[in-house]
């Protein structure tokens, strides 16, 4: 019943009005994989632009927290 339904929806034209396309439509998948690498970069750059501390700074409070929560927890 549900398959007779889904075979009857005009499912290219769904997924194009929500700025979609089948797989198989795709124009370039190079295009995709350079706005993913591209998105990787900005946020690394991001990332560094922002951190809250330098690298050696940002491990060294990292290992502490952790080993804080490790003693933590074996105290409970």
């Amino acid at each position: 019943m549900w398959y007779e339904i889904a075979k009857r929806v005009p499912w290219d034209d769904t997924l194009r009005s929500m700025g979609l396309v089948r797989a198989s439509q795709a124009s370039n998948g190079g295009q995709t994989f350079a706005a993913f690498a591209l998105g990787m970069l900005v946020g690394a750059g991001l990332g560094l632009l922002f951190a809250p501390a330098p690298g050696a700074e940002l491990r060294q409070r990292m290992r502490q927290e952790m080993e804080h929560q490790q003693e933590s927890m074996q105290s409970h």
